[in-house]
């Protein structure tokens, strides 16, 4: 009996001590993997006949392995690769970034099956995670960004370091999901291809190259996607089959009952590396170009149409007064970009002709009704919290649905972030041993628009003269701040920590090859210290700027109020239903105004007459908001008698601006809700949307169909991040994992007692 009790005791001894200690390596595992995988990082090797060295703009085919312990075979990758040089200024530097292309489509690490990818060699940023933390928080925002992964690189058996395996910015169900013309034009090809098999016209043998030419064919020249009989000379119809048959009716093998107009569909970058081939210039000479579908060697006139019309307006209404656009106004275009001043800090002898765009298509149209303004908040807030030197400038990417707004995004290459830099740029503002960017705001830095012109035109600079966006930027903030914005330099620091071994290994390897400006480090752990200094010190200064909406207005300073315009406290009591807004006109204009137009969240107009040196808007409540953290913005302008706004010489700047004497007020929702009393008025969201007076110069009524700013924050239905953490960076898996394992080691030392209770027992 002593003999079979020993057995039992020692059996659940065994069993609670492997239980226990099973358990505990789950639990370790599930915090590695909030960490990226690390110390284990997933490990591409790639072999190929062509060395590290010698990859230039050329695909060139290789071997590719990617493994990981962490991850399904499904996920992983064994085939063939071909590989080019990729990126402007990191091309040139020792550690090799690469486009990479895969011989077939897989879902590399679970983001999404793709032949298309991008390996990111992070040269410059010796921690290695600015892309990967900044586009991390660009989706929590809900901007549409591009999944990244670290992995170890090993070519020819050689160890190349840290990289970040990315997915390529492009138009895909798991990447940009909008109108893939591109895909149109394969599934046309196939069609044809299929068709003109079947008729005998093409040998079976010789349908790869059919099917391949036609393609080719279809995608050099759109033009069959928007004529109307969509016939189209095909060459490889003709080598194949002959000049007889080589233009082809295209409408008999593919329907196009479906094919939408050429209204978006289209992916769009701004890079001055481009400026060459940059065919929707803007009049104000940001270089935004076609990148999807693909520009290179191919035509696409009735889409490049449609965008440029459709972005000129947009940044027309930018420049406009009140942020709209009207067909009748004049519009000026840059004649000479002038130059920069050190000195001065700032850009001189810019000059400016007038334009002859005109169209009437969108005149009436504020930017809010051209431009998803969410994604334009979103991607300010990216752009401010990572002070990227090259935000707004290179890399900026934009894209437009069919019959959608414009959206700004994917977010991407923030590697100049937080004071980093090349060429001995100073992009940290050091002085006396402060960062003294770090307490500048990203959008308004003279110095960081020293490099091009356009970045004085850029469209955050043209917005934060609106109150109403700094009052949505101001809501969303507020509405991130704690769950986003406030740990992310504690994240920062947290990844660094998990990556110490494989960042260890990579520095070892290339330490710093490049030419630092602005003191960022030339060591891993100075440049990890500079980062999260740079980082804290951001988010303290930027969470002063965000006190309220009239310091984050005064803040950026490009709103210039008149000192001839006052506005009241609004009436909420008098006029149920309605606030009452007035304004006082005083000073040298209260001769010549007529009248003052309140422009309420944007779109409603409403023109109130000037009487007896007063003007008051009755503004119904159904135009503004009552919802807890939303504001509604009203900004007033004087009139003169012949309907136009009277011109504030403080503020206007000839060619690009001209700025009206105004005043605002920004209404919070106590202040509503007072004023729509028992009367059960029916109110909107924010969106200017309700019954519109006339605005001067232009229609006004703000009755487009509008999200108009209103946030929502996704973070948390935006997923889990990619390093295991979820969205508000909390380590959930280890948290689950170690009550599971303490629950189980319960269990089993209760086990435990019982055995012993029943050996003495014996």
């Amino acid at each position: 009996m002593k003999t079979r009790t020993s057995f039992i005791h020692t059996a659940v001894l065994r069993t609670a001590g492997a239980v226990f200690f099973l358990l505990i390596a789950f639990s370790c595992c599930a915090a590695v993997r909030v960490h990226a995988g690390t110390p284990e990082l997933p490990v591409i090797n790639i072999t190929s006949d062509t060395s590290y060295n010698d990859i230039y703009n050329e695909y060139v085919p290789a071997d590719m392995e990617l493994t990981s312990p962490d991850h399904a075979p499904s996920e992983l990758y064994s085939g063939t690769a071909y590989l080019h040089l990729r990126g402007n200024s990191t091309a040139g530097l020792l550690k090799k970034p690469f486009k990479l292309k895969l011989e077939n489509k897989a879902d590399l690490l679970g983001m999404g099956r793709s032949r298309h990818w991008v390996l990111l060699a992070n040269a410059i940023d010796l921690t290695n995670i600015r892309n990967l933390m900044m586009q991390r928080f660009a989706t929590s925002l809900g901007l549409t960004s591009m999944s990244s992964r670290l992995v170890e690189l090993y070519y020819n058996g050689t160890y190349k370091g840290v990289y970040e395996l990315c997915e390529q910015v492009r138009i895909g169900k798991t990447r940009v999901d909008i109108y893939d013309w591109e895909d149109l034009a394969e599934d046309v090809a196939d069609a044809v291809t299929d068709g003109l098999i079947s008729k005998g016209l093409i040998p079976k043998d010789r349908e790869d190259e059919a099917r391949a030419g036609i393609r080719s064919d279809l995608k050099k020249d759109y033009a069959w996607a928007t004529d109307s009989d969509h016939t189209f000379y095909l060459t490889t119809v003709r080598n194949i089959a002959g000049r007889d048959y080589w233009k082809v009716d295209l409408a008999e093998y593919h329907d196009f009952s479906d094919v939408p107009d050429a209204t978006g569909g289209a992916l769009i970058e701004m890079d001055f590396y481009h400026n060459g081939s940059a065919d929707l210039k803007t009049a104000y000479r940001l270089p935004l170009y076609l990148t999807a579908p693909d520009y290179t060697g191919s035509n696409f006139d009735a889409l490049e149409d449609y965008m440029r019309d459709y972005i000129q307006a947009a940044e027309y209404a930018m420049h406009s007064t009140d942020f709209v656009y009207r067909a009748s106004d004049t519009h000026y275009r840059t004649t000479d970009e002038g130059r920069y001043s050190r000195s001065q800090g700032r850009r001189l002898s810019t000059a400016y002709g007038e334009s002859d765009f005109y169209a009437p298509v969108y005149d009436g149209m504020h930017y809010s009704d051209l431009v998803d303004i969410d994604s334009v908040i979103n991607n300010m807030l990216v752009c401010e919290l990572s002070d990227n030197w090259d935000c707004m400038k290179n890399s900026f990417f934009m894209y437009k649905d069919i019959d959608s707004k414009l959206v700004f995004g994917p977010a991407w290459d923030f590697d100049w972030a937080w004071g980093n830099s090349m060429y001995g740029i100073d992009t940290a503002g050091m002085w006396n041993g402060t960062y003294t960017y770090a307490r500048k705001w990203q959008t308004t830095n003279d110095y960081f628009a020293n490099e091009q012109y356009y970045q004085t035109q850029q469209f955050n600079r043209l917005l934060v003269k609106d109150p109403y966006f700094v009052v949505k930027l101001y809501e969303r903030y507020r509405e991130v701040r704690e769950s986003l914005i406030l740990p992310f330099a504690d994240e920062y620091e947290s990844m660094c920590e998990s990556l110490k071994v494989a960042n260890g290994k990579n520095y070892t390897l290339w330490r710093r090859t490049d030419s630092s400006g602005g003191g960022a480090g030339r060591t891993y752990n100075e440049q990890l210290t500079h980062t999260l200094d740079f980082i804290r010190q951001r988010i303290s200064w930027l969470d002063e700027q965000f006190a309220d909406p009239q310091t984050l207005i005064d803040s950026f300073g490009y709103y210039k109020a008149s000192d001839s315009l006052t506005v009241r406290e609004p009436d909420t009591v008098s006029s149920p239903g309605n606030v009452l807004i007035s304004v006082d006109v005083t000073g040298s204009i209260a001769a010549e105004t007529a009248a003052v137009s309140f422009q309420i969240n944007g779109r409603t107009f409403i023109t109130a007459t000037v009487a007896d040196r007063c003007a008051t808007a009755s503004v119904p409540v159904s135009v503004l908001t009552d919802e807890p953290g939303i504001y509604s913005t009203v900004v007033c302008r004087a009139v003169d008698a012949a309907g136009s706004y009277i011109k504030n010489s403080r503020g206007t700047e000839p060619g690009v601006y001209t700025n009206a004497h105004s005043g605002y007020i920004v209404i919070d929702e106590t202040k509503i809700g007072a004023a729509a009393g028992e009367s059960g008025e029916g109110r909107n969201d924010a969106d200017g949307s309700g019954d519109a007076g006339s605005n001067p110069g232009g229609t006004g009524n703000g009755s487009a169909d509008t999200d108009n700013g209103r946030h929502t924050d996704t973070s948390a239905s935006a997923g889990g991040s990619d390093d295991g953490t979820s969205a508000d960076g909390s380590f959930r898996p280890f948290i689950i994992a170690a009550i599971a394992a303490a629950f189980l080691a319960v269990i089993a030392l209760t086990a435990l007692i019982i055995a012993k209770k029943h050996s003495k027992r014996s």
